[in-house]
This record gives C-alpha cells, structure tokens and sequence, in this order.
C-alpha cells in the first residue's frame, strides 16, 4: 500500500476528528522517520501516543515497540521510553 493511500485509509476509519489527525500524525511520522518515539508524538499534539499506536495496529499496521533512553525538548533523560516503528501493512 502506498503512502498516500493508507493515510487516506487511516484517516477514513471511522472515529473522532481529534483521533483522526492524531493517527495522521503517528502514520506520516512513521513514515518520514525511521523511528519514533513517545516523547516526539507528545511533542506534536499526540495526547495518548500508545492509543494511536493500537489503533493503527488494528487497522493493519504492522510496528515494531523498542523500550529505550530518550532525551525531551528540555533536556531531561527518560528511561524506557518507547520508540515505535512501522514494519509494514496488512492487506
């Protein structure tokens, strides 16, 4: 599946609005990074990042949880944050 045709998939599930562009933004991130992690998806407004994460899984999604340090926007070290990504996509 392309890129463009599973955002459209993703965003046309049927949910909330606010859910809608919070798994937009987990999907494009997964897709533009490598990895992603808790921290960065709650940086961009991701209010429950393993909730979307779920979500995405049960639409199809196929990605990878890593537990590891990660360093926020103030500096502060976080133990076994989890870091997330996308490995494929059921069809």
């Amino acid at each position: 599946m392309n890129k463009n045709k599973l955002i459209e998939h993703v965003i046309s599930y049927k949910t909330s609005p606010s859910t809608c562009s919070q798994r937009s933004i987990v999907i494009a991130l997964l897709f533009e990074k490598k990895e992603v992690s808790t921290i960065d998806l709650k940086d961009l407004g991701v209010m429950y990042p393993p909730q979307a994460i779920a979500s995405l899984v049960k639409q199809g999604a196929i990605i990878d949880k890593v537990k590891k340090q990660a360093i926020d926007k103030t500096g502060r070290l976080h133990q076994r944050v989890s870091h997330y990504s996308l490995v494929g996509w059921v069809e």
